[in-house]
């Protein structure tokens, strides 16, 4: 833990004990989730048994790119320094309602580690869907020094609280507006990646690109679920570098989403390219089914600017090739999008706030501002 103080003297000034204090647990977490303990090993084979979709290896790469990426002791004082003097003069710790989301693994810490390190006394809603990777983890962020009284897993949120951030999808969003209406809140809704092709791609850009779209087999806000291709795109050789990733075939719920909708566009008569682990239809709706990708033609730089503005609302972020960013940089309606390179959809950083919406700033004022 010196790298951790040495950071913390350096970026924060030892201004609040407290703080650094949740930061040494929070780097704690973080080589805890790193040892491969038996207790680590049974809430990855109990987190597959509630939810199929929870392979052990996907749930153990969330695992080490959380603890590696967000929970080293220099990522954690880095993140915490801007909110260091804000925190310190906070009246009295914020109380929290969580409600978190289940469609990756741990995909709700991030609202966890940021109300903790606010010092906001938490009540968790965990998702039926990420029970047992939560629960080991809060577990034992609980049992380290002054942690407890910030964490409690309960049912239903229920006042008082002074904050609120639930995610769901866009029904559940509907009434958790009108449930949270009086409290300052963020809800989150339904968001999907969408990526940028020119044709010019190399073997290695779409080799990444399958990345964003294949990984936790493309359930998350940050998987690629669209494409935009200029006209007269060959969709030919994209299929067959994406079929790299054929062996996610072998996943028995992917599979049987592959099936069905192959099933219903052959009964359909729905036109789409196929290669051995997904389908490609042309549909401007950024989400697609698990399983398949959407595409959308575009005539050029403005064009594609002009069809992201008009998703922007629904959308998390975008990925193309280095040039196409560059050149996509100059509209300001897209500036709110943010525009990584392929592969790196999947790899959020700490400061990579969901929505764009400032979670740290929200929880220390009550107020939103993107």
């Amino acid at each position: 833990m010196n790298k951790l103080s040495d950071n913390l003297s350096h970026n924060l000034s030892n201004k609040t004990a407290s703080l650094s204090q949740r930061l040494t647990n929070l780097a704690a977490l973080g080589e805890y989730m790193l040892d491969n303990t038996e207790a680590r090993a049974g809430a990855l084979k109990l987190a597959e048994l509630q939810n199929g979709w929870f392979s052990q290896s996907n749930s153990l790469l969330m695992i080490e790119n959380i603890a590696k990426d967000w929970l080293n002791p220099t990522a954690l004082a880095d993140f915490a320094a801007p909110y260091a003097d804000s925190i310190a003069q906070l009246p009295t710790p914020p109380r929290l309602g969580l409600v978190l989301a289940g469609n990756l693994p741990l995909v709700g810490l991030h609202d966890v580690i940021c109300g903790y390190l606010v010092g906001a006394e938490m009540q968790i809603k965990l998702s039926d869907k990420d029970k047992a990777l939560m629960q080991w983890l809060l577990f034992f962020l609980s049992g380290l020094p002054q942690a407890a009284a910030h964490f409690q897993i309960v049912e239903q949120l229920k006042p008082p609280f002074d904050r609120v951030i639930a995610t769901g999808s866009d029904n559940s969003a509907l009434h958790f507006e009108q449930y949270f209406a009086k409290y300052p809140n963020i809800i989150r809704r339904n968001r999907n990646s969408v990526a940028m092709l020119t044709g010019e791609e190399t073997d290695a850009d779409i080799k990444k690109l399958g990345l964003d779209i294949f990984r936790y087999f493309g359930l998350g806000c940050r998987s690629v679920s669209k494409i935009y291709v200029p006209e007269g795109y060959d969709f030919v050789p994209l299929m067959r570098r994406l079929d790299l990733y054929k062996d996610i075939i072998n996943h028995v719920k992917y599979c049987n989403n592959f099936d069905y909708n192959r099933s219903i566009f052959l009964i359909n008569k729905v036109h789409h390219y196929i290669n051995d682990c997904i389908m490609l239809l042309e549909n401007a709706s950024p989400m697609s089914r698990i399983a398949t990708l959407h595409y959308e033609f575009y005539t050029g730089t403005l064009d594609l600017s002009e069809r992201l503005a008009a998703s922007l609302p629904t959308l998390q972020v975008a990925v193309a090739g280095d040039k196409l960013r560059m050149d996509l940089l100059q509209y300001d309606s897209i500036a709110a999008l943010p525009l990584l390179e392929f592969g790196q959809s999947q790899c959020p950083l700490l400061s990579d706030f969901a929505d764009n919406i400032d979670t740290m700033q929200f929880l220390i004022s009550g107020k939103t501002a993107s």
